[in-house]
């Protein structure tokens, strides 16, 4: 009995110390957290590699490793090549041990012992690679896989840099592509360097960049006979089997499982009823004497309206941002001025230009002029991205405030405010002089994507609110036209076909039509946009153009045909009759000159070009799928050299 109670006693106690001091099973995990690349391309065909590896340790390790494949074959693409000279350190200075350094088979092979404990540790990796670059007749390539699809951990915040033996000729001689994470960019930073980054990397994932280049930069002898052009080619069909894969993948998932599902007769007999909606309320009220061509504004209509009106009531897009820019300049808010400045060179000098646009001194007095989406587009300009006026309306966003509260605000400028709020810090923060240059809107565009696409629709919802009041969109068609969506996916619902669906898409954007006293206006515009888009065919310069080329350059910009104007400029600005373009002048170090000599004439016509091209460039959300002069990555690839894997404990 004794014995019973002793062992029970042991047993209660040996419990209640389990349960007081239990038992400490260490859970140990790591990640990725950056991996930044410095590529060095050597004339030899080789390249230098070094590699900033930030790992995130949860628990102890002590070891990690890597493997890259030297001879492998992938998408008829051979690889032979030799990995040495390996060194790793630590950036934090602690010992790093190579344990193992070798080829192994087919791949070569590394490992490195330290001490980590819950920390994040980087590792400095270098090594040289022979034999990496692939030469042809006229051009060479480093087609590479940077990370390898055998990690078994994702990497996060990769950057790239690749530099080249020596400069090209032109930033246009190269072209980039990247394989693997839609996240990823690629671009040309100048005649020498290219630059590649992605968010992230799954495991499992490959990375491959592929860098094309004169083969002149690179000695010895080629090693096939391929082409640029079937590079591209192969590039091109890399997107379409992304973008063919993402829509099968849509089909398969949302259209087929439904197609031969559901009930027939209802989504049927809703198609038969949209085509007799559209013929009663959509089709549009017929206009005669509409002439080809119309040479004359048909309104007033500011460009981001006109955009309304043309697209029957949907949202202005990113051409109205950038013609609205340039209608602002046009009506005296805004000057363009380009400053010449001689750059001295070893054998000769050249004239550089710097774009500046500066809002003008008496805007203030013709403000009211300005609607609330004006207003909003040059607080952007010189306020968020030019931080000037520094004393400005409470909200880049904010459109029932003006510009004017400059003169009334004393709390300093908002969108310092706002930096030092989110703890950002601009290059632009003391500026206050209603000046930006055209490199500092680049350059803001580009890094503040998220916070412009932020801006930029509200800026529609203002100009959309604004147009609101000349109901150009005749009522019943638009109530029919919010009606008839509704009932398609009611129908879609309950019928589980997609069919009304498809239907949908193709006839209720027909159903809407212009009022019938904005239709013909309408037209015209259309007549208008023809005109200038065949501007640049006219044999004779139409008179109309001298007095109007300004509007013209607005519309063509909005219209997309800006170009065809810009070409005709300096015709136009030759004649005596041709309208003095106020808004526009030229500095140099010894004089100030306005538009109408011919150097001011012709940096104009280069300088609109550029401003016109590559604001919109900058403004938009380009293509994802990079074409070979940077963008983004498409899914497919797989043909680089490189790879491999690794892993740590």
């Amino acid at each position: 009995m004794m014995k019973g109670i002793i062992k029970i006693s042991l047993y209660i106690s040996l419990l209640l110390i389990l349960l007081l001091h239990p038992i400490s099973v260490e859970a140990k995990s790591y990640s990725i957290t950056s991996d930044i690349y410095h590529v060095l391309i050597n004339s030899d065909k080789s390249i230098d590699i070094g590699e900033e590896l930030t790992y995130d340790f949860s628990g102890s390790f002590s070891w990690a490793d890597m493997y890259i494949p030297t001879n492998i074959q992938r998408q008829n693409h051979n690889y032979n090549v030799t990995i040495d000279n390996f060194t790793i350190s630590s950036a934090d200075g602690n010992p790093v041990t190579l344990l193992e350094d070798r080829q192994e088979g087919n791949r070569f092979y590394a490992k490195w012992g330290y001490q980590a404990q819950d920390e994040k540790k980087t590792f400095l990796i270098n090594y040289h690679v022979t034999n990496a670059i692939q030469k042809y007749p006229l051009v060479a390539e480093l087609y590479w896989q940077i990370i390898g699809s055998d990690w078994t951990v994702g990497h996060y915040n990769i950057d790239i840099t690749v530099i080249l033996p020596q400069p090209a000729a032109s930033a246009a001689d190269i072209n980039v592509w990247g394989h693997g994470p839609l996240n990823g960019k690629s671009e040309i930073i100048d005649k020498q360097t290219a630059h590649f980054t992605a968010s992230s990397v799954a495991a499992g994932q490959f990375m491959e960049i592929r860098l094309v280049f004169p083969s002149s930069l690179i000695s010895g002898k080629t090693d096939a006979n391929t082409t640029l052009s079937q590079i591209k080619n192969g590039e091109n069909s890399f997107v379409n089997q992304t973008i063919n894969a993402a829509k099968n993948a849509q089909i398969l998932n949302n259209i087929l499982p439904k197609i031969f599902s559901g009930m027939a007769i209802i989504p049927l007999a809703w198609i038969l009823i949209l085509i007799y909606i559209w013929k009663k309320y959509g089709e549009e009220y017929k206009v005669n004497g509409i002439p080809k061509y119309i040479r004359e504004l048909p309104s007033n209509l500011s460009p981001s309206e006109v955009d309304i009106l043309v697209n029957q009531g949907d949202k202005p897009g990113i051409k109205a941002f950038t013609a609205s820019i340039f209608d602002l300049a046009r009506r005296g808010f805004i000057k363009i001025h380009d400053q010449a400045t001689p750059k001295a060179g070893l054998f000769s000098s050249k004239i550089e230009y710097e774009t500046t646009l500066e809002l003008s001194v008496d805007w203030q007095k013709k403000e009211n002029k300005l609607t609330d989406y004006e207003n909003d587009l040059l607080y952007l300009l010189f306020s968020t991205i030019g931080r000037a006026p520094a004393d400005s309306k409470p909200s880049a966003v904010n459109h029932n405030e003006s510009i004017k509260s400059q003169s009334q605000s004393a709390g300093g400028s908002v969108a310092g405010y706002l930096d030092k709020l989110l703890h950002k810090k601009t290059a632009f923060e003391d500026k206050n002089d209603n000046k930006v240059t055209f490199e500092e809107v680049k350059s803001w565009l580009k890094g503040n994507s998220e916070e412009f696409t932020t801006w930029f629709s509200d800026w529609q919802d203002s100009v959309k609110k604004e147009s609101q009041k000349y109901a150009f969109i005749e009522k019943k068609s638009r109530q029919m036209f919010v009606a008839c969506w509704i009932i398609t996916f009611i129908i879609l619902f309950i019928s589980f076909n997609p069919l009304p669906l498809i239907a949908a898409f193709i006839i209720i954007p027909k159903i809407k039509r212009w009022d019938r006293k904005w239709v013909k206006e309408a037209e015209e515009w259309k007549a208008f946009k023809q005109f200038l888009k065949d501007f640049g065919g006219f044999k004779n310069l139409p008179p109309e153009s001298f007095k109007l080329w300004e509007f013209y350059l607005v519309f063509a910009i909005l219209f997309g045909v800006a170009d065809k104007i810009i070409k005709m400029l300096p015709a136009i600005l030759a004649s005596p009759q041709a309208v003095h373009a106020g808004w526009y002048y030229m500095a140099t170090s010894s004089n100030l000159s306005g538009g109408s000599n011919l150097d001011a004439t012709t940096q104009m016509v280069n300088s609109l070009n550029i401003l016109t091209s590559e604001l919109q460039t900058a403004s938009i959300s380009s293509s994802h799928y990079s074409s070979g002069g940077g963008g983004g990555f498409s899914g497919g690839g797989g043909g680089g050299g490189g790879g491999g894997g690794g892993g740590a404990g």
